[in-house]
Order: structure tokens, then sequence, then C-alpha cells
């Protein structure tokens, strides 16, 4: 099996005849040894199911998928003992067989349904003969007539019964029968032709003879061009037998027909010159024929469905752009083209872009020279109609009124009724290189614009563009299959679906051909025709629709290129780009002539066949595969050879493929049919193979092959388990371990045990000297209380003397000894009032629970209440009180803040006679200061470091230091205290701002002070 690039040679036969619609061309293209053939002698053609060509050569059976010939020999079957094939045939169940020269050996083709492309086997028993020409029959057949060993001739019939010849006589064999009939003339293949069950003897010019059923047939009748036929008369013809009764006389090959007595005869084709013509086969699936040669090779004839007229010499080049149906036939530039192969020269001005024929008016409208005209062709006589201030782009009938035309220039619309313009419009907005290419009208005065800058909407009434899309393209065409679905076409951007307000870009088809779309043609069956710069596609209009709603990622485009015999490839946009006839001809302007076909009529070789599986290798070494290629996991490259029997233009077959769970994205398969895949991982997967198969977008032919790659020994299930089984003995083995390091641990454990047990007896003494710590504490408490008891004594004692004294003789008392009596009384009771007062706010700050509460204080206010409470006592001790006036406020507790001064105010007054008390305040930028000072008795440095010692233990000498101090504590202040002996004592207490105080808060500065 071998691939060799093809390089066909494309003959373009014209056969000319009286009209059009009765004219045939063939594309032929000639296969030989320089495009694969193993040989150039073609013995037999036959078709099988899958789809595949086989042809017989005498160097093998050829299987050719129209692409690649792949050749099977001796040296590749097992076996085959002769190259030479002189038979490739088929029997009564479709079944082909080829049977080789000199040494007798039957192939059979095996075309089951498989996923394996169809090869050949050697049949080591045959049941059946092959005959020299025509289809196998029954082996039993020729043992009906042993004796009879020398045959000149041998047919097997379209019945699959015998025809054996001899010099003088013949034999019809059927499985029932054996008939035995003379011959006349001098039979041979040259000029023997077996028609259905019939056998013909031909000679120069007519028969001579015929027998059917092995019966000779008396007064048959000659009908049809071959009896006629020069060469035939002459005797210059070849019959062929391989694939139907044909006769070939020159350039011409004719098919036989017998009804009844009646020998008619079918012109194929002419002009078409084969050498050495051996065999012949009719593809009516895919309209073609296969004619074999003994010295050529292979020729494949595709009827054309299209024709290009001839374009007189005078008409020069004319870049084939604007056309318009007339009367007599199309007119482009200056040529009118009719469809019995005539033309007519016309006076016109030659590269017009845009032209409409009047049927009604006989008339022409065009624009030379920028003036709008009218003229007569058959006259020539034109008649002015406007000037034009540029180039006339459209021109064509009103839809909505029937005398009336529209014309656009590159700039402007107008209109012209019987002949006179009543309207012309230039289009606002539209500058220098944004003119107007085409026009359409959409509605009652409103037009689909083509521009240099995009699709726009056009209010002739109003004169206004309303509407814009696609700006930066050059709009070519443009299809408005309804109001709100608009087909676009760009030049060199693509084409485009507007489609109720979105825009969606279309595919670009295959090689990128669509990037510039010329005409966009509805043929009303459901189908666009699609001219372009490189080739005619047809696709499906629904299709599209889905591709554009996101429902199908591919669509199929049939292409028709120089293949299909088009005369080029490119296409000219003009306006309009296309005319129907009557008829339902279309016309296209070429770069090469007009392009004629019939949409309706015209044959689509659809690839849709099967694809199949030729060779698989693994590092180049040929594997065969019952149903999952299973592969090693160090496997190297993988190539699979894939085919697909198509014999239309190649340019409809694209093959792509992925391995599926492995990647998303499809890739091409080489012309070749070679997939390469350098490595795939551990996995199951399957080698996906497609191809669009037909019009429709879910129209898919595909090959499936499950793929397995088996994992490396350790990703195995048995690697698995022997891991499985030594991680558990590892679990083992560490548990093992693990336990003899516990025991470990346990004996270091005991160790620490006994080291914390020694170091909790430490702990335990520690407590007990906290016990004891303890104990002193309250012992100190003890004091305290026994000091204030001592304290509270003496105020007591005198309450209760000078209460008894007055209580015994007030009644003998004069009013004055009494009022001091009563007022010494208050006094003691005011102070004894004070000092339970203070320690009444100490005792509840000692509890665990207590914290300061904080309000906002006015000093002027506390100061005023302070001096109301203690102006008596005061001056019971002939001391005055002097109260500054003060506008500061504070925050802190008021409980506390009050018992601090009261008790340094009853202090003052205390060791102050004949003297002044002062109480004063002011702010600083940290604290609030409040000044306690009179003028007393003062302390020596060693008595005021001993008031302000917050740690003394001895408290008999007085608390009211240490009650001072630790309420001040609470609330983040401090005493700073000048004192001079027998001069008197400054105490400034100094309490911070609020987040000060909190800050200088004991035990846990952070604590924010809280309100109660």
């Amino acid at each position: 099996m071998f691939y060799r690039g093809l390089s066909l040679f494309y003959l373009f036969i014209f056969l000319s005849v009286f009209s059009f619609a009765r004219e045939k061309t063939y594309t032929v293209v000639n296969y030989t040894t320089d495009n694969g053939l193993p040989q150039n002698s073609i013995t037999g053609i036959q078709f099988d199911r899958k789809g595949y060509c086989w042809l017989g050569t005498q160097m093998g059976l050829v299987r050719f998928d129209g692409q690649r010939f792949t050749v099977f020999e001796s040296d590749n079957i097992k076996g085959l003992r002769s190259d030479r094939i002189f038979n490739v045939t088929h029997d009564a169940a479709g079944n082909i067989f080829a049977a080789t020269g000199g040494i007798l050996n039957i192939l059979r083709v095996d075309d089951n349904a498989s996923p394996d492309a169809a090869t050949p086997r050697l049949i080591t028993q045959p049941d059946l003969e092959i005959p020299d020409q025509g289809s196998a029959v029954p082996l039993s057949f020729m043992k009906t007539i042993a004796h009879d060993t020398a045959f000149q001739i041998e047919y097997g019939t379209s019945q699959f019964n015998l025809y054996l010849l001899q010099s003088a006589a013949g034999y019809y064999i059927t499985s029932s029968q054996i008939i035995k009939f003379a011959l006349k003339g001098n039979p041979g293949y040259h000029n023997t032709v077996l028609v259905d069950e019939s056998l013909a003897l031909l000679r120069a010019g007519g028969i001579t003879a015929i027998w059917t059923n092995g019966v000779l047939q008396n007064n048959i009748r000659l009908e049809g061009p071959l009896w006629s036929d020069p060469e035939f008369k002459r005797g210059n013809f070849t019959t062929l037998n391989r694939g139907g009764a044909y006769i070939y006389a020159g350039k011409k090959l004719y098919r036989l027909h017998l009804n009844h007595n009646t020998l008619s005869s079918e012109s194929l084709f002419d002009g078409i010159e084969i050498p050495a013509v051996s065999c012949a086969y009719f593809d009516k699936k895919n309209n073609k024929w296969y004619i074999g040669s003994a010295v050529s090779g292979l020729f494949v004839l595709t009827p054309s469905d299209f024709y290009t007229p001839q374009t007189p010499d005078i008409s020069g080049n004319q870049g084939f752009h604007s056309q318009t149906v007339t009367n007599e036939g199309i007119l482009s530039q200056d040529i009118l083209y009719r469809k019995d192969g005539t033309t007519k020269k016309c006076p016109l001005t030659t590269q017009v872009k845009a032209v409409w024929y009047d049927t009604a008016k006989k008339g022409l409208y065009y624009a030379p020279n920028l003036m709008l005209e009218r003229i007569d062709l058959a006259t020539g006589h034109s008649k002015a109609i406007t000037p034009l201030a540029s180039h006339l782009s459209a021109i064509y009938p009103n839809p909505l009124h029937r005398d009336t035309f529209i014309f656009s220039t590159s700039f402007s619309i107008g209109k012209v009724t019987h002949d006179t313009l009543i309207a012309e419009k230039r289009i606002p907005g539209l500058i220098e290189g944004q003119e107007l290419f085409a026009s359409y009208p959409q509605g009652n005065d409103t037009f689909l614009l083509a521009t240099w800058s995009g699709v726009k909407w056009y209010d002739f009434k109003n004169n206004k563009l309303y509407r814009s899309i696609l700006d930066s393209l050059t709009i070519r065409q443009l299809y408005a299959e309804q109001p709100q679905r608009i087909w676009i076409a760009s030049y060199g951007k693509g084409w485009y679906l507007y489609d109720n307000g979105h825009i969606h870009r279309l595919p670009d088809g295959p090689s990128h051909a669509l990037k510039t779309v010329n005409a966009i043609i509805d043929d009303g069956r459901g189908y666009f025709w699609l001219s372009s710069n490189d080739g005619l596609y047809k696709v499906s209009k629904q299709a599209l629709l889905d591709y554009a709603a996101g429902q199908s990622e591919h669509v199929f485009f049939y292409a028709f290129t120089t293949k299909d015999h088009l005369p080029t490839n490119e296409f000219n946009a003009a306006n309009p780009s296309y005319v129907w006839t009557s008829d339902s001809m279309l016309s296209l302007p070429s770069i090469k002539g007009l392009v004629w076909f019939y949409p309706h009529k015209i044959h689509l070789s659809l690839p849709n066949q099967g694809i199949y599986l030729e060779h698989i290798y693994i590092d180049e070494k040929e594997t065969n595969i019952d149903s999952t290629l299973v592969l090693k996991p160090d496997h190297g490259r993988l190539t699979l050879l894939v085919s697909s029997p198509y014999f239309g233009n190649p340019e409809n077959m694209r093959l792509q493929f992925k391995v599926e769970g492995l990647e998303k994205d499809w890739h091409a398969v080489p012309a070749n049919g070679e997939i390469i895949i350098d490595r795939i991982p551990a996995g199951e997967f399957s080698l996906v193979v497609r191809k669009i198969s037909g019009m429709e977008a879910s129209a898919y032919t595909q090959l499936v092959l499950p793929v397995r790659v088996t994992p490396f020994w350790y990703r195995t299930t048995i690697f698995n388990l022997l891991l499985c089984f030594f991680i558990i003995a590892m679990v083992y083995w560490f548990i093992r371990l693990r336990t003899r390091i516990l025991r470990n641990r346990n004996r270091k454990l005991k160790m620490q045990v006994t080291i914390q047990t020694r170091d909790l007896h430490r702990m335990v003494n520690k407590l007990k000297q906290s016990e004891e710590a303890l104990k002193q504490s309250n012992q100190t408490k003890n004091n305290i209380i026994t000091t204030v008891l001592h304290d509270l004594r003496s105020p007591i004692r005198f309450l209760h003397t000078i209460s008894k004294w007055v209580a015994s003789d007030h009644a003998r008392m004069k009013p004055e000894a009494l009022n001091v009596h009563l007022e010494e009384l208050k006094n003691s009771t005011a102070s004894l009032n004070s000092f339970t007062d203070q320690f009444f706010t100490w005792a509840l700050s000692q509890h665990d629970t207590f914290s300061a509460s904080y309000t906002e204080i006015d000093l002027h206010e506390l100061f005023k209440k302070i001096e109301i409470l203690y102006t008596d006592i005061i001056q019971a001790s002939a001391n005055q009180l002097i109260v500054v006036p003060t506008d500061v406020h504070l925050e802190t507790d008021w409980d506390i803040l009050s018992a601090v001064m009261r008790n340094l105010l009853d202090n003052a007054n205390k060791n102050t006679t004949d003297g002044t008390l002062t109480l004063a305040a002011y702010r600083t930028n940290e604290y609030t200061v409040i000044t306690v000072s009179d003028t007393g008795k003062g302390f020596d440095a060693e008595s005021l470091k001993a008031f302000l010692n917050k740690d003394k233990t001895d408290r008999r000498k007085g608390n009211g230091s240490f009650i001072v101090l630790q309420l001040l504590d609470l609330i983040g202040g401090k005493i700073i205290a000048d004192s001079e002996p027998g001069k008197g004592t400054t105490f400034n207490i100094m309490i911070p701002h609020r987040n000060e105080a909190r800050d200088n808060m004991p035990d846990g500065s952070d604590q924010q002070p809280t309100e109660h």
C-alpha cells in the first residue's frame, strides 16, 4: 500500500449542440502510474458495499478510495501465485471477486460490516467460476461440460448464467439446462457483446446474429446513432463486456439495449479519446463514468452541471461584472449571450457596474459617463434622463410602484417615473471613503445600504440614516430575508447574520474561502449559494441558523471549484451579482466569463460513505486488533491509516480526529489519511474520526476505536495490593516501635512525676508561706479595725459625757452655756459622721467586685457641699475655710473623691488652730489638680513620708492617709504634698483625665472603668 500526491490532468470537453439545455460537458480525470497505479492496464472495475472502487491490473488488484490507490499482490496476499488480474466481477449476492490469469487464483473482497477497510483474501476452495468477462457463475456450470475443454470466449450474464463459445459452436448454461447452438461468422471478444441474456455477434455497420437464452433471434431491428456512426461502419470499434454492453467507436461511447426484437443504441458521450478501451462502469449514485484502458490507466468522467458561454474576441477584457436578463438572453457589459450559444455585440460602453433591463419598454437603463439613460438595444437609440454626481451603484424596479424605478449612486438615492426624475437625495453622513456599494428596498421609502463603512438603514422620505452596524467593514452584498433577519457579506472580513438585533459571525468555510462573499443567493429550497473569490458553495440555511443560535459547532459547505468544471474559482461582485432566468437558470459573473447552471438540477456527491481503518502501526510495527486497541504504558508513536471512499471534489470531505477522554479539540486528518499520536497516558479512551457527511448540521459519520493503555507495573492492581500489604506491615512494625517508645516514655514520665512531686512539695511549702502572709494580712486588718475602734471610742465617750451633762443640768444652765455645749455636740457628731463615711467608702472598695463609678463632677458644687458640711466644725476650731471659686469639671467617682477631700480637710482642721484652710482647683494637660492647704502645724520630712507611704504596716498612728491613698488608687489618682513645720501643709490631689486615669489604675491597667 502506498500513496502518491495526485497530480491530475483535467480535461474539459465541450460538446457543442444546439441549446444549452442539451449541451453536455465532462470533466475527465486520467489516473496512471504517475498517480499511484501499479500498471496502466485496467482489466476490470467494480464497487464494493463500503464504496471502494476495485481495479484489476496486470500487477495486482487495486483498491481506490478516490484519493489513494492501494495495491494487493503476491507480496502482501499469502498464497497468491500470480499478480495478473484478468477479470473483476461480482456474484448474485453482490460479493466482489477477482481472478488471476495463468495459474488460476480467485480473490474475494471482504467488505463486511466492520470498522476495517475492505481487503481481498484468497479463496482456497472456490465454488464458483470467474469467466473471462461478465459475472461470476457457479462452478457446477463448468463441470456439466467438462469434456469440452477448449473455449475461446466465456461470458457470465447479468442473470448469472454462462455463455461458452468455440469456433463453430456455443453453449448457454443455466442451473437447469444446457443449450448448444451453432455459431455464424468468426466470433471473438472484439466483435461479440453480451446484452443482458443475449449474445450479439457484430460486424462492420451492423450485426451478424443475436442469440437470446441460447436461441437464435430473427428479424432484429436496429435503432439509434451507433448504426450510422462512420467509424462503426468502417469496423473501427471496441466491444466492452465488463460492466455492461458498450461499444466504443472513434471518440464516442454507446450503450446497447435489446427490447423484444429491437437492438437500440444510446450515445453516452462524444469527443473523448481513450486509447485501447477495455472496460466501463457507471456509478449511478455519484453520476460518474469509470473507463478502463489497456494502455493508459483509469479515466473518470463526470458530467458538468456548469456552462460558460463563449465570449467573442471583440468584447475585449469584459471583467464580467453587472448583468441583466433581456428578451433575447443575458446581457453582460456590451455582449448579449443567448442560450443557443450565439452572442450579439450591443452599442454600450463597457465596464458598466450596474444595469437594468425593462422588459416592458424593451430598454436598458445604465449610466455611461455619469449620465443615466435608457437605450433601445435593437436600434441603439438612447434617451438621457438625468446627470449623476457620482457613479451609478445600483438600479432596480420599485417593488411598490410598477412605473417607477430606483437608482443609487455612490452618495445618493433617486426615483424615476416614466423616464423623468422625480426625486434624488444625497444621503447625509456619507463622505469620501464611505461610498454606497448597493442599495436594497426594505419598505415604503426605507432602504438598506451596503457601504464602505457598514450596513445602514435609510429613511428616504425624511432623508436620514437611523441605524448603522459593522461600521468598520466594507459591505459588498445584503440579503434581507426578513425585516429583522439580514445576511451580510463583507469584503475580506467574513460574512454575518443580523437577527433580531444580534450580530452573528458566520463560518469562513473551507480554507477561509468565505472571508469575501460576492453573492448570497437563496434558491427557495432551504439552501444558500455563495459565490466567493475562492469557489462556489452551497450551504443549508437552517444549519447556519443553528450555528448562529449556538446549537451546532460546525456547518457543512459543499464546494464547487475548477475540479467541477468551473472556469475559475474567482467570482465577481456587481449589482446585481446574479440573475435568474425564467426557467430557473442562475447566471454568475466570474473573472473568466459568465457561469450558467440550474441549482435545482445539480447532483451533489456527498461524502456519506463510512470511515474505515486500514492499518495500525505501533513504533512502526503493524498490529492487528479485535475490538479494542490495547497499548503498553511505554508505547511509542501510534500511527493509524484511515480512509473513506469519496470520488467527488476533495474539498467536500474533511476528516477530523481526537482522542476522546484526553482532549477536547478536533484535528484535521492529513490528506494521506495518516493519524500520528506520540503518546497516550494510561486509561480508557476512544479515538474518534469523523466527517460531516450531509448538508444538515447533524449529518456526521464517524469511526470510534476504543483504546486502552495499560498502566506501568507500579500502577497495576497487583502492585497496589502488594503496596497495601507492605503498608500494613509497616503499620504493624510502626505500632510495635511505637509501643516500645511509649514504654520508654512511661519510664521517663515516672521520673518526671517524681520530680514534679518534689516540686509540688516545694509549692505546698510556698502556699504555706502564702497562708502565713494571708494570716498576717488578716492580722493587719484586725489591727486596722482595733485602731478604728480606738479612734471612735474617744469621740463617742466625749459625746456620751456632753450629752449626759446636758441632759442632767440643762435646766440650770444658762442659754449661752447650753448653746456652747450643743454646738460641741453637733461638731462631734459631724466629725464622727465624716469619719464613718470615709471608712465605709474604703470598706466598700476592698470588695473584689468593686469598681469606680465615673460621672462628670462640677468641683464648684462639690466644694460648696463640703463647705456647708465643715463650716461649723472648722469655726469651732477658730479656723477659717476659704473656697476658691472654680469652673473646673472632671470625670471621676464622686463618692471616692468626696471622701478623699473630706479626710484631708478634716485632718487639716484637726492640726490647725486659729488658722486658714483653703480649697482650690485647676487643670493641666494631664491632670485635674485639687489643692487642700492649711496654716497649721505642718509635717516634718519623716512624718510626711510616713503619711504618704501606702505600704506601712503600723496603722496605730492613724488610718486616714492609708484610706486616702487606697481610694485614690481606685480612680488612678495620687497626692503630692508640701509641708513645713509650724507653717502648714498643702496637699495636691492629682486626678488624671479619663484616659490617663484608666492607664494609671492598679492591677490591670487595661481594665476599662465602669459606671454604676
